[in-house]
């Protein structure tokens, strides 16, 4: 049995399990959450579309999270996002995917947040954001390989001293202005 992909061309909320694509980009957009996923067993497929905002420190650009529940199985890829405060955050998701995704033009560019655990972050680009990939909040046991974390206005990957057994291998963190991965006490 194959379902076919839910086609998403607008900010919405995905509140229920299946595969997405977006299928063009969002430019410029005033939403405060452009995507919003409070459902476990997502897939959200870019395309190599782009969403972008318009710079609101407040707004973000992919936003996951469920207050009555935790996530698991939430996958991104294969998208380009500007122009937010927050471009991708993961609050209370586990054994999730963030793959080949660009997150530029940010204050935040991807981040894992409030418990996020065993998810997997590989061939992401975050650079030029004020920090590239930001890990707070007991976000333990994620691994991140073969990022790009460059030219960030502070970190291009920050972690906090509460969180444990975070796998970090064969990223790139290089003209970031003050430390490439940089280790809160």
């Amino acid at each position: 049995l194959t379902t076919s992909a839910i086609q998403v061309s607008d900010c919405m909320t995905i509140s229920s399990p299946g595969t997405y694509t977006l299928t063009a980009s969002i430019i410029n957009s005033s939403a405060t959450k452009c995507i919003e996923i409070t459902a476990s067993n997502v897939i959200f497929d870019g395309q190599g579309h782009t969403i972008d905002g318009i710079d609101n420190p407040s707004a973000y650009g992919v936003y996951v999270f469920n207050s009555s529940e935790i996530q698991s199985n939430v996958t991104i890829n294969n998208l380009v996002i500007t122009d937010w405060g927050s471009g991708l955050w993961y609050r209370n998701v586990k054994n999730g995917s963030i793959v080949n995704n660009t997150a530029n033009s940010n204050d935040l560019g991807i981040v894992l947040y409030s418990a996020s655990e065993n998810n997997i972050l590989t061939n992401n680009v975050a650079n030029s954001n004020n920090i590239g990939i930001k890990l707070e909040l007991s976000s333990n046991s994620n691994t991140l390989t073969n990022n790009n974390a460059n030219s960030n206005g502070h970190y291009g990957i920050l972690l906090y001293s509460f969180n444990y057994n975070n796998i970090i291998i064969s990223n790139t963190v290089n003209s970031n202005t003050y430390t490439g991965i940089h280790l809160v006490s």
